[in-house]
């Protein structure tokens, strides 16, 4: 039995979901096992515009929510992770037709909002390790997870700017049209 095209779609937002979170994960366990043993804690990939830095973020972008007690920033970034994909799976599921750039991003932001949960779910904070500057100023420390999601939604935003407008019927003035 032939699988349809949206059942080709789900494979293909599953997958990517699947390899972000998988890459996601390796990536902060190599972080977690060998930036955090470094002194300095940090590998210079380019001088003074990227560097592999071990960080720990309790918040969210920007470090926001960090004062908040642990226990309500926990409960708050599950709630609002698990009902952010729940939201990207029934908005799909709603998609008339096969969408592939719709897709991938979809595929992205699940994969990035799943690799953060995780670490949510383990540590209550994400493991960040990605340092982009210039010079002395830092962009805040991020991961793949990040990445992903960033990516997704630069993907949502594209795919409704490449959307075409239905055409509605032309309504024909009165007195035209079928001849009787």
């Amino acid at each position: 039995m032939a699988l349809t095209a949206k059942q080709r779609g789900w494979i293909l937002l599953a997958a990517f979901a699947v390899g972000i979170v998988v890459l996601d994960q390796a990536t902060k366990a190599w972080a977690e096992a060998d930036l955090k043993e470094r002194p300095g804690q940090t590998i210079t990939l380019l001088d003074d515009h990227l560097a592999f830095r071990y960080a720990r973020n309790p918040g969210a972008a920007f470090s926001i929510f960090r004062d908040w007690s642990p226990r309500a920033r926990g409960a708050f970034f599950i709630f609002v992770a698990v009902g952010a994909v729940a939201a990207m799976i029934w908005l799909y599921r709603r998609m008339p037709e096969r969408r592939r750039l719709y897709e991938w991003a979809l595929g992205l932001l699940i994969g990035g909002a799943v690799g953060n949960l995780i670490d949510r779910i383990r540590f209550n904070e994400v493991i960040d390790f990605i340092d982009l500057h210039w010079k002395s100023a830092h962009w805040p420390t991020f991961n793949v997870a990040d990445i992903a999601i960033v990516v997704g939604i630069g993907l949502v935003l594209l795919d409704a700017l490449l959307q075409r407008p239905e055409k509605k019927p032309e309504k024909q003035p009165a007195g035209k049209g079928k001849k009787g």
